[in-house]
């Protein structure tokens, strides 16, 4: 963050701690402060809320707007064309198809979040490649009344690298990434997993392709 959103925060977090949280949710809703290229989303106006809490939505806008934030792009503007083939399936990993529904996801998720266009690997200017070395599984919370999981953590363990095939340079890379995602539902054990895995997945793509974007 930077000095001056350091600065701004600090200045009106006075102010912001005297508007109850009940209130200000009203009037405010969906206000998107850009941050170095990362949208936080804060508020719309309301019009149920007084003159005083309008001001204060106001002046964050105004605030942000003169720290000279941006609504550009936060992936580098030198890509083109991604080629996202196959991940590898690690031997543990007995989820069958797994690896295919994290590579469609990842091809979605770079069509709605990047200004990439996907492409064979002759054509592509990068390569998005991974693995899926483990997926874990933890019951959080039993239902008492059934005995059967009510809340389920499934942690991914991947490593992916995106590498310009144009100058050999890995652009990003993390190897042995976790990500956690948790699903809540009544249903037995096994068909959770299996109805939620594509959620899960798409989790899981959302995370990869965030590390795409510019080291700020």
């Amino acid at each position: 963050m930077s000095t001056c959103t350091k600065t701004s925060f600090t200045t009106w977090r006075g102010h912001l701690a005297r508007v109850s949280r009940g209130r200000f949710a009203r009037v405010v809703r969906s206000i998107g402060l850009i941050a170095g290229g990362r949208t936080i989303a804060l508020a719309t106006l309301s019009r149920a809320g007084g003159p005083r809490h309008v001001m204060l939505a106001m002046m964050l806008t105004l605030l942000v707007g003169g720290c000279g934030y941006t609504t550009d792009s936060p992936f580098p503007d030198d890509v083109r064309t991604v080629s996202v083939p196959i991940f590898h399936r690690g031997r543990g990993v007995f989820r069958r198809d797994v690896e295919f529904e994290l590579t469609e996801a990842l091809q979605k998720r770079l069509q709605l979040d990047t200004p990439y266009r996907l492409a064979s690997r002759d054509e592509a200017d990068t390569e998005l490649t991974g693995e899926i070395h483990s997926i874990e599984q933890q019951i959080l919370y039993w239902n008492t009344n059934t005995g059967v999981p009510r809340e389920i953590a499934v942690t991914f363990v991947v490593s992916f690298q995106w590498k310009d095939l144009r100058t050999g340079e890995i652009r990003a890379r993390r190897d042995n990434m976790r990500v956690m995602v948790t699903r809540i539902s009544d249903s037995p054990f096994n068909q959770t997993f299996f109805q939620s895995q594509e959620e899960m997945v798409n989790q899981l793509a959302k995370r990869i392709v965030e590390h795409l974007e510019f080291e700020w």
